[in-house]
């Protein structure tokens, strides 16, 4: 199934029609710099929302993952951006 893989599309939840990538839990960590149990933590805390799939599975999409990069002080690619 498409959204039980580790990269997948789905509709914008933000509307607009669009495709959104999203990300999994290792590749947003890889990309903040941290481990996924640190990630983990975050959703614990409340810092980051993750999208579960139906599998439970967690995923990113860029836009959160920028604005958390923003949050620590980290440099945001915007060309990343959907």
């Amino acid at each position: 199934m498409l959204l039980e893989s580790a990269r997948a599309d789905i509709l914008s939840p933000q509307g607009g029609g669009g495709l959104v990538k999203l990300l999994s839990i290792n590749e947003a960590a890889n990309q903040l710099g941290v481990s996924d149990q640190t990630l983990r933590a975050w959703e614990r805390k409340g810092l980051i929302k993750p999208i579960r799939l139906p599998s439970g599975y967690r995923r990113y999409t860029q836009e959160e993952i920028n604005r958390l990069k923003r949050s620590m002080g980290l440099p945001v690619d915007e060309g990343a951006q959907p």
